[in-house]
């Protein structure tokens, strides 16, 4: 019976190591593919359709089970928890860090006074109103000196303005912006600035997967560029090239080849041209800070990513260890020495297409990179055979104490092995020492021969953090990865991991360096473990509270049913008095008083004999009442609420309770206290008053 459950759930089995290969078989004999879906619910670009739709994929809505999920804004928690393990969406939680122009600006500050011959690709900033007091502390007069001033996370070049006093700043103290120095010697063509949109496409964070497409858009000023000074400042249209604001420009050139936008190759193709510079040598120095500035926000989202996609929920869908991807804008000048400075990154490009060039650049970067997410059409199915297998184990599990494990069913030791990526399952494969020193040397020597001022210390360090790095990611499984990756790259390059080692290790090395910027300091973690102690204290005080409170409570709900049970005895017990015999006590009670007044009349022996049954009976009555009137009369434990709250001398003197007003309750008891303070005689006389009206017997002394 057990191999026949195990039979039908387990249809087929999943080979981690040679499941790349039977991707790629599966893709090439399969001519007839199935659709994937695609919820473009969130997306407001047109042309993301129409790929989708030539990519062979199916446009659904939130309420049917999609494959890949594309929004343009940012991604929430509450989204990512609701994924399953085969399904994909277009943002990295915590991208902000590098596109939001004052986190970027702050980590590059940071990480350039470590590293100030690589990280010396983005201007000096500050960041308002923080840095407002050594932005005009460090200001000096100087020729040509000129700043730009813009929103912390603005976009399309709102908010943006030249300024060369610090003084202007005085009326915007108090908004959020960043302060940049200006680069006054851009790169000129036909004597206008231009910059360029690079496109960037990041699989995977942990391990990290960056391509760059090779070509992309060049915007252009629509007016001829000149030194920064009083009478240009506001010429937006001179010193921005931002498309959303020269697009306006009644100078605007639609032309493909001279226009305001062109193509990047074409730009570099005529540099190369007019200037004889090598263009190749200029998109390697793109490609390299591209790398350097993901290369700080890795660190944090690898482990942000972590807890939200955990190792045990994953399969053999995701193949690089992330459901997440992302297309990022960088925005790159050129200076005139032909050095690229990174002006911004931008989380959500603009997929806009308002003329052919726009079409076909964009177009091919969103096909490309669909193509390199490695989703399948079958993907749901076995997800759902999956569930059912996990199910089924437990099950027997439960059942006989043991885990079921089918041969080639991913693991939790296959799966997250420290030797190699979390969702590979290489434990099988180990790491070649003679592999991983050939490898070094290698690097050691490239780096060597490329810069000779690199120190050995340096390059001791890059050695050690390649070796670190095959350590943790195994080459052979790398290896089939970039092969499978090198089948569908399209118009992409694969700029990280790099194919040269000495590079490689560089970056592994910064890589390592910015994970410790990114890392909690001695004081901030004493700072957080004290705020976490104080908030548990307050927690417990709170739960404290309310236990008490809810005891409380219990104890008045307690109270409360002891007093209306008492209550209730006590009605009762008047109600279920017959009117015979009040009657009677009324009866024997007035004949006892006629015996009583009339001392000198001596009674019958009958009369007597009455007066003595009625006597008794009326005593009888009296002790049950007084019996049920002592719970009011004299307070216990059990009835501890009728008793002076307990004050501090400093409130006064304490209060005493009326008992009076509790023994109002009753009649008898009340008349019968009322009795004690009257004398004889008034007794009396209120008696016969009382019999009187109640029987309407005359009565004469």
């Amino acid at each position: 019976m057990m191999m026949s459950l195990k039979a039908l759930y387990f249809p087929y089995t999943i080979n981690l190591n040679n499941q790349l290969l039977h991707m790629l078989a599966k893709e090439k004999s399969s001519s007839k593919s199935k659709s994937i879906n695609i919820n473009l619910s969130n997306c407001k670009y047109d042309i993301l359709k129409s790929v989708a739709k030539e990519s062979n994929y199916q446009i659904v809505d939130d309420n049917s089970d999609w494959a890949l999920f594309w929004i343009d804004t940012g991604v929430s928690l509450e989204r990512i928890l609701d994924m399953k393990s085969f399904q994909k969406i277009n943002h990295f939680p915590g991208m902000h860090e590098i596109c939001r122009k004052d986190h970027l600006a702050r980590k590059v500050s940071l990480l350039s006074r470590k590293f100030p011959k690589d990280y010396n690709f983005f201007p000096k900033s500050w960041i308002l109103p923080g840095d407002l007091a050594d932005f005009k502390s460090s200001f000096k007069p100087k020729k040509g000196q000129c700043f730009i001033s813009k929103p912390d996370h603005g976009s399309q070049g709102k908010g943006i303005f030249l300024f060369k006093d610090p003084s202007e700043l005085n009326n915007l103290e108090n908004i959020d912006m960043v302060v940049q120095s200006y680069i006054s010697s851009p790169c000129l063509i036909d004597g206008y600035k231009f910059d360029f949109r690079v496109y960037v496409l990041v699989t995977s964070m942990n391990p990290l997967r960056v391509f760059v497409y090779k070509d992309g858009l060049a915007r252009f000023a629509t007016e001829p560029y000149q030194v920064p000074s009083k009478r240009n400042l506001d010429q937006i249209c001179m010193h921005l090239t931002n498309y959303a604001i020269n697009k306006n420009s009644k100078d605007f050139i639609r032309d493909d080849e001279k226009g305001s936008k062109r193509t990047i190759q074409a730009v570099l193709d005529e540099l190369e041209s007019k200037n004889g510079i090598d263009k190749d040598t200029i998109w390697k120095k793109i490609q390299d800070v591209v790398v350097k500035t993901i290369l700080i926000v890795q660190p944090a989202l690898s482990r942000l990513v972590k807890p939200w996609f955990p190792t045990d929920q994953k399969s053999s869908f995701n193949h690089f260890g992330s459901q997440c991807f992302e297309i990022l804008g960088f925005d790159i000048l050129l200076d005139s020495k032909l050095k690229p400075w990174v002006l911004e990154v931008n989380h959500s490009p603009s997929f806009t297409c308002d003329a052919l060039l726009d079409k076909e650049i964009k177009s091919g970067v969103i096909k490309d990179a669909l193509n390199l997410l490695s989703l399948n059409s079958s993907s749901p199915k076995r997800y759902l055979r999956d569930q059912k297998a996990k199910s089924l184990n437990r099950l027997l599990k439960s059942q006989k104490g043991g885990s079921l494990k089918s041969k080639g069913t991913p693991t939790q030791d296959t799966i997250s092995s420290k030797g190699a990526l979390n969702d590979i399952g290489s434990s099988e494969i180990t790491l070649n020492n003679s592999q991983t020193d050939l490898l070094s040397n290698e690097a050691e020597e490239n780096a060597t021969n490329c810069n000779s001022k690199t120190s050995e210390k340096r390059l001791e360090l890059q050695k050690k953090s390649l070796e670190r790095y095959y350590r943790k990611y195994n080459p052979a499984i790398l290896k089939k990865f970039e092969e499978w990756e090198n089948s569908r790259l399209g118009n992409y390059d694969r700029v990280f991991p790099p194919d040269d080692p000495s590079l490689l290790s560089k970056y592994t090395y910064l890589m390592e360096e910015t994970s410790q910027f990114s890392t909690e300091t001695n004081s901030t973690k004493i700072r957080k473990a004290f705020l976490e102690t104080k908030i548990q204290e307050e927690i417990s005080k709170s739960r404290r509270l309310t236990q008490w409170k809810a005891k409380q409570q219990q104890k008045t709900n307690h109270i409360s049913a002891k007093v209306s049970t008492t209550q209730n005895k006590l009605a009762n017990f008047q109600a279920n008095l017959s009117m015979t015999h009040i009657l009677t006590l009324k009866r024997a009670d007035y004949a006892y008083q006629l015996h009583q007044d009339a001392g000198c009349i001596s009674p019958t022996p009958t009369s007597l004999s009455a007066v003595g049954s009625a006597k008794k009976y009326k005593q009888t009555i009296d002790v049950k009442i007084q019996n049920l009137s002592d719970c009011f009369v004299k307070p216990s434990d059990r009835f501890h609420f009728l008793k002076p709250p307990i004050q501090s001398r400093s409130t006064g003197p304490k209060k005493v309770v009326n008992y009076a007003d509790l023994l109002s309750m009753n009649p008898l008891i009340k008349a019968k206290q009322l009795e004690l303070t009257m004398t004889k005689t008034e007794v009396h006389n209120r008696r016969r008053n009382h019999r009187q009206s109640l029987y309407q017997i005359p009565f004469s002394p």
